[in-house]
């Protein structure tokens, strides 16, 4: 693939945000890693925190003290669908499907895509932690 057209899948910092004391700089991620992180960013972003992108975020925190059932998981899945859909123009969702761990406190979330400018496939898992819901 040509680097020109691996532009489109940006840079940006990593995160959690690292600094180096030494060179006064951030630690920057890019092309396939940047969106790695995107997504981790906005499955663990509630939609308001977010100034500038009001709508930005996928809300799973406010479910955080349901119970954990199969109405739940859907809802969930639909929920990162559609935050995905919505913000991550990088990518083209194939498959989202969560896999909850109720004894760890988690439910896994596989989410499978297709990366827009290089048609390569990847599959990553988030987890999403119901006692403490902001450890994506």
């Amino acid at each position: 693939m040509k680097e020109k057209d691996k532009r489109f899948l940006g840079t940006g910092w990593h995160f959690p945000p690292t600094f180096d004391k030494y060179t006064n700089t951030v630690q920057m991620v890019s092309d396939e890693q940047d969106i790695i992180e995107s997504l981790g960013i906005l499955l663990s972003t509630s939609p308001g925190e977010r100034i500038m992108l009001p709508s930005y975020g996928a809300d799973m925190n406010r479910l955080l003290f349901e119970p954990l059932n199969t109405q739940l998981t859907t809802y969930m899945e639909a929920l990162v669908k559609d935050a995905i859909i919505l913000h991550e123009s990088r990518v083209k969702l194939d498959k989202v499907s969560l896999t909850p761990k109720p004894t760890e406190g988690r439910v896994d979330i596989a989410v499978e895509y297709r990366v827009v400018t290089t048609n390569t496939r990847y599959n990553n898992v988030f987890p999403y932690y119901l006692n403490e819901a902001n450890n994506l």
